[in-house]
């Protein structure tokens, strides 16, 4: 027979360490909350009609049901590689300036400022294959409402500059303005400007970016896309749903011609 009082009694005399395990884990399990970057999942749902870009006609339907015909799934598989090009991608990623991103440091790590939310801006006087070619660090310290230090990665001052003042960074011509969002606080915070190669982003949104069917006989085609920012992820996933049906509908027009 098993006496219980006697099996619970052997472990009892651990208990400070079954204590202090349960104060770790919970210890742990908080601060992996509360700094943690989230993921956000992002959705998107687009109908492809049958007729656009080379899908069958309804006359020809009745050979799906034979198998003759690949039905609109090829049709799906074509319209899914054309959201996913490298085109089309390549120029969400230019009309949303994703090749620049802002970040701001916390007490234990860095935030992106997204939407305009950096108080400091970079303008870029040409975008050429040059700029977009950039994979460089900018570090800005705004010391006054009309002056910031350009700071090293190392964290070593380089020079101090006039806000709208040109500089020639990198075979790039760019200036730092103030935005919108530049209210009182903002002087003395360094603000992190990250500029990716185009090429890159291009190839990370096309790995990142999930897109398949809504089912095997279906027209419907969803589109999904985690992200730290979320509303990041919104407007990239809204822009390539834009600019797909701007280019469907060139395409449209070219063959009326």
């Amino acid at each position: 027979t098993i006496n219980i009082r006697e099996e619970i009694e052997r472990y009892l005399i651990y208990w400070k360490w079954f204590v202090l395990g349960g104060i770790l884990a919970f210890i742990s399990a908080f601060l992996y909350l509360r700094y943690a970057t989230p993921q956000y999942n992002t959705k998107a749902v687009i109908l492809i009609k049958e007729n656009k870009k080379g899908g069958i006609s309804a006359e020809m339907k009745a050979f799906e049901d034979l198998g003759i015909l690949g039905g609109s799934t090829n049709n799906i598989d074509n319209e899914i590689e054309i959201i996913k090009s490298r085109k089309i991608i390549g120029d969400v990623v230019k009309k949303l300036n994703y090749t620049v991103s802002y970040f701001s440091s916390g007490r234990v790590k860095e935030y992106e400022l997204y939407n305009k939310k950096s108080p400091i801006q970079i303008d870029v006087t040409r975008k050429d294959s040059i700029f977009y070619a950039l994979d460089t660090v900018i570090n800005i310290l705004p010391i006054s409402n009309t002056e910031f230090k350009l700071i090293s990665e190392e964290g070593d001052e380089v020079s101090t500059n006039l806000f709208g003042q040109e500089i020639q960074s990198n075979k790039v011509t760019l200036k730092v303005v103030k935005s919108s969002k530049a209210k009182e606080g903002f002087l003395n915070r360094e603000i992190k400007i990250v500029i990716k190669p185009l090429n890159s982003l291009i190839g990370s949104y096309q790995n990142r970016v999930n897109i398949s069917p809504a089912n095997k006989n279906s027209s419907v085609i969803n589109l999904t896309l985690n992200d730290a920012v979320k509303n990041k992820a919104e407007d990239f996933l809204d822009t390539l749903i834009q600019l797909y049906n701007e280019d469907a509908i060139e395409d449209k027009n070219q063959v009326s011609k």
